[in-house]
């Protein structure tokens, strides 16, 4: 404790952004690594700094409940065995910081409130990664300095391709569709939210692709992809049923067509349907009236109790 005074004294501009906090000891190992890990991987890409222990003020308590939220009234985080992910301890702390943000947003805003200078404020979109520079690394498809622009626009040949501003719901399909597709067409749709805690589900009314007279081993002659969905290996087959059901891994799903230019009988190519879904996190933030209110109704429950102890 010594040693972070010392810190604090030689620089103290990093005081506001201290969080004293402390593990009840009625907690799991389970949870108190979660929230370990958490401390660990915010403090590395944050300025924020976590101190164990309440010397120096009212600490944030860290208490196994059976719910996972954020009191803040009386600055403590609830944290169940049944609701922690490594994500979910990460996204509580950014509620502790006032950020309200899924986890692969929340260091980027925090260091933007807390005026980071030292950290990384870049935002990269649709997948991209940060370097060790603090510049983005962009996933196929993607380009600009965060990723944010379709890479191979100047190819598409159809006037349905490109970014769709997702609403609830809509339906995907060539220009075309009903009709044949032309030949040698490419095509992407990106389709995207602008609310980051959204998912997008898609399904498939029809998956009318080429697999006429397929060569051993290949069960496309048309390409297709589906990117930044969960658990799809590319490119999807079409000889058989159509695909299941995809869910994305965040706000945005990039959908790749490259027909078979060879292809000597007619086909529609896919027609799709989506549907955004809002995940907004699980963790709940517990208000002071609540607080009060969940007290209250202990305190009336606490005589009715000790009365049936004494009948026993």
């Amino acid at each position: 404790m010594r040693g972070w005074l010392l810190f604090a004294t030689l620089f103290p501009i990093a005081l506001s952004t201290v969080f004293n906090y402390k593990l009840h000891e009625s907690n799991d190992e389970e949870v108190n690594r979660c929230v370990a890990n958490a401390i660990e991987q915010i403090q590395r890409e944050t300025c924020l700094f976590w101190e164990d222990g309440d010397e120096d003020g009212d600490p944030v308590t860290f208490l196994q409940s059976g719910h996972c939220s954020w009191q803040a009234s009386n600055k403590t985080v609830h944290l169940s065995p049944n609701c922690i992910t490594d994500d979910t301890c990460f996204e509580i702390l950014g509620k502790v910081a006032d950020i309200e943000q899924p986890r692969r947003h929340i260091s980027r805003h925090i260091n933007i409130k807390f005026n980071c200078t030292e950290k990384c404020t870049t935002e990269c979109q649709n997948g991209g990664v940060l370097d060790d520079e603090c510049k983005c690394s962009c996933q196929y498809g993607f380009k600009g300095d965060n990723c944010e622009k379709l890479s191979r626009a100047h190819q598409f040949t159809d006037t349905t391709c490109g970014v769709i501003k997702a609403q609830q719901s809509g339906n995907i399909a060539l220009s075309t569709h009903p009709d044949n597709y032309h030949k040698q067409t490419f095509c992407q749709w990106q389709i995207k939210t602008e609310d980051p805690w959204d998912v997008i589900e898609l399904s498939f009314d029809d998956f009318d692709l080429d697999n006429d007279e397929l060569p051993p081993g290949q069960h496309c002659n048309d390409l297709f992809y589906v990117y930044g969905a969960y658990g799809v290996e590319n490119p999807i087959p079409c000889d058989g049923e159509r695909p299941r059901k995809m869910r994305s891994e965040s706000n945005w799903l990039l959908i790749e067509l490259r027909t078979n230019p060879f292809s000597e009988k007619g086909h529609k190519g896919p027609e799709m349907r989506y549907q955004v879904v809002n995940t907004k996190s699980g963790i709940k933030t517990l208000s002071e009236e609540q607080t009060s209110v969940s007290t209250a109704v202990l305190s009336s429950l606490l005589p009715i109790a000790i009365a049936a102890l004494r009948l026993l």
